[in-house]
């Protein structure tokens, strides 16, 4: 039996396809899997990965069809499902190992279930702020419920973070629009939040959603114009369905705010990306929108909101072009110097009252004398009211202790000696007032070491950019790494040392998780071998690691680079601060491949037979119709010379 259908519509992604079928190939129920992949008409070698997939696995199944978007694929692949459940993967992310079983077995009475989300790009992973006002009202995981007990998931409009029962899909006729179309998951997920008798919600991260280098992917495409006019056609339709369904005030109200705060913003933001032809019909189509909206919503909106939807609904362009770029800018100081008409000026107030306060605090610099650490602190507050108002606490975090810590000026002072014996530390800064009391971390966006007598202290990047501190001790002893070989699935290392140690440790350079790895000697000898297997450095969403020995910290070094390509991936390991930096990035090498060059060929000779074959059949048609044509036409001269 069929547990889960994976439908993964696929086009044009050969740089991530690998990993995301790889994170399928690695979940703990694969063999209750059936994986649907529909290449909907890619130009890329993406078709022919798929294809080696469905040739290699029984239970992945590759489809070809035209380019008709991705919600008629989704819709091409629901009629060859055959799981108890259906989940829409997108083919440039990523699942952890036990995102299928984590929710398959979550609670059977529900329609469907929603599963948390991460987004990923090359060396971070962050919450997104969409989730963060959908799930804000979970303490935890929630078995059973309807929509109307937890409105403010209608944030959450994607299809991708959902396993869906297929009976509940096919008894509703829950589709996606048979167009091709952007934003086709916001009118899916909504008929099925709807309909839905039984919803449930895990706290576990079921999803990893992938932010490209390049911005290729569909919602990442906002310069162009199809990005901006069908997520207006989308929001219509939208608001029709919601009238269908008689949609109560409350949870329309959520609807249109999130339209409000994020949808009609996104997209006017970047109106000046636009050619200047479609202004019009742009503004004409957030009016559209506004128009639906209660007023009330709209006056509680921040300053900028306020300004920005005033000069849309003035058919303001030209402020419009002006202002709509600049809301971190204004946010921050909406007393800045703006080039927009007096008329929009009081609209500008203070946003406190509206309960959107926002904290953004960060390391801007570090430096370190004989006896402290300095970090200089760089805020980024909106809606808080003048700094005299308030105070800042500092606490160092260390496992379940908080050590205060001096901030002055927005420098924070950090005793070496207090430090010196912790490690993994993060910082906490208490922003406290009679109006609110509101507790950050800091984030830290660059990396930075600092060497201090006997000790390196690390100022490293965690999830969402938190700041984390590592301080170690360095050791006399010194660990030379001879060669690597890649061995049977293992990277076997060849090393010595001038002292003995018992263990090798792989740390992921974003999650600090640790895997440690037992060193064998050689007898009577200082060299010594251990071995990782590859699959440990494909655990995590991102694949970059620093390797140490707990016990020899700082002290570590290769005598050369070492490069692998393995499984269409590249493993390198180099030197980093004196530790070993390792990273495993897929490529897509089969254009090297004589092999895969020749199936290529072959697969370009049969399309093209195929088309001839065509050719002569269109041919052989157009001349029977010519000859039709030909004695008809000499049968009609006949008659009239007669």
């Amino acid at each position: 039996m069929v547990k889960i259908s994976v439908i993964m519509p696929v086009f044009n992604v050969e740089s991530y396809i690998e990993e995301a079928l790889d994170s399928l190939l690695n979940q703990t129920m694969i063999e209750d899997i059936e994986v649907i992949m529909i290449d909907d008409g890619s130009t890329d070698d993406s078709r022919y990965i798929i294809d080696e997939y469905a040739s290699n696995y029984e239970n992945f199944h590759a489809y070809h069809k035209k380019r008709e978007g991705q919600g008629i694929a989704r819709n091409y692949g629901l009629t060859y499902a055959k799981g108890e459940y259906v989940h829409f993967m997108d083919s440039d992310d990523y699942l952890p190992p036990k995102a299928y079983e984590n929710l398959y077995n979550f609670n059977a009475d529900n329609d469907f279930i929603v599963g948390n989300v991460m987004k990923f790009g090359e060396f971070n992973i962050w919450e997104n702020i969409l989730f963060k006002k959908a799930f804000r009202d979970f303490e935890g995981n929630a078995k059973s419920f309807t929509i109307g007990e937890y409105p403010n998931l209608l944030w959450d409009t994607i299809a991708c973070n959902k396993l869906f029962k297929r009976e509940f899909l096919d008894n509703h006729n829950i589709r996606f629009i048979n167009e091709n179309v952007y934003y086709e998951d916001l009118l899916f997920s909504f008929e099925a939040y709807v309909n839905a008798k039984s919803i449930g919600f895990s706290q576990n991260i079921f999803y990893f959603w992938r932010l490209r280098k390049e911005k290729s992917s569909i919602t990442q495409r906002q310069d162009d114009i199809r990005n901006f006019t069908d997520r207006i056609n989308i929001l219509k339709r939208y608001h029709s369905s919601m009238l269908e369904y008689g949609l109560r005030e409350e949870l329309s109200n959520v609807v249109y705010d999130k339209w409000l705060r994020h949808d009609l913003k996104t997209s006017l933001k970047k109106i000046g990306n636009y050619p200047g032809k479609h202004y019009n019909e742009l503004l004409e189509g957030v009016c559209d929108i506004l128009d639906i909206i209660p007023d009330h919503l709209k006056d509680d909106l921040d300053s900028y909101l306020r300004v920005l939807y005033s000069m849309v609904e003035n058919r303001d362009i030209a402020s419009l072009l002006s202002f709509a770029h600049l809301e971190e800018e204004f946010k921050l100081n909406p007393q800045m110097e703006l080039d927009i008409d007096e008329r929009y000026l009081g609209l500008i107030g203070t946003d406190s009252e509206n309960g959107d306060l926002q904290f953004n605090v960060r390391v801007s610099d570090v430096y370190n004398d004989e006896e402290n650490l300095f970090i200089d602190v760089a805020e980024e507050l909106i809606g808080i009211p003048k700094k005299d108002s308030y105070e800042i606490i500092a606490h160092l975090l260390h496992k379940n202790k908080e050590f205060p810590l001096n901030l002055s000026n927005n420098k924070l002072i950090i005793p070496l000696s207090l430090i010196k014996d912790l490690d993994h530390s993060k910082i906490k800064l208490t922003y406290k007032s009679n109006d609110f009391n509101h507790e950050v971390l800091l984030k830290n966006y660059g990396r930075h070491s600092i060497r201090y007598a006997n000790y390196d202290i690390d100022l490293g990047i965690g999830i969402n950019n938190i700041l984390y501190l590592d301080v170690k001790k360095k050791t006399e002893n010194e660990i030379i790494v001879e060669n690597i070989v890649l061995d049977g699935g293992q990277f076997i290392f060849n090393c010595r040392s001038i002292r003995e140690i018992r263990n090798m440790v792989l740390t992921n350079f974003v999650t600090y998780r640790e895997t440690a790895f037992p060193v064998t000697y050689l007898e009577d000898s200082t060299s010594f071998t251990f071995a990782i297997p590859y699959h440990d450095l494909t655990r995590y969403i991102i694949k970059k690691y620093e390797l140490n020995s707990p016990e020899s910290f700082n002290s570590i070094r290769l005598v050369k680079e070492f490069k692998f390509t393995f499984k269409n991936n590249v493993v390198k390991f180099k030197n980093k601060r004196n530790k070993i930096y390792i990273s495993n990035k897929s490529i897509h090498s089969s254009d090297n491949k004589l092999e895969d060059l020749m199936r290529k060929n072959e697969k370009l000779v049969n399309e093209n037979n195929a088309l001839k074959s065509k050719n002569s059949k269109l041919t052989r048609t157009i001349n029977q119709y010519r000859s039709r044509k030909t004695v008809k036409l000499i049968d009609k001269i006949r008659g009239i010379l007669k």
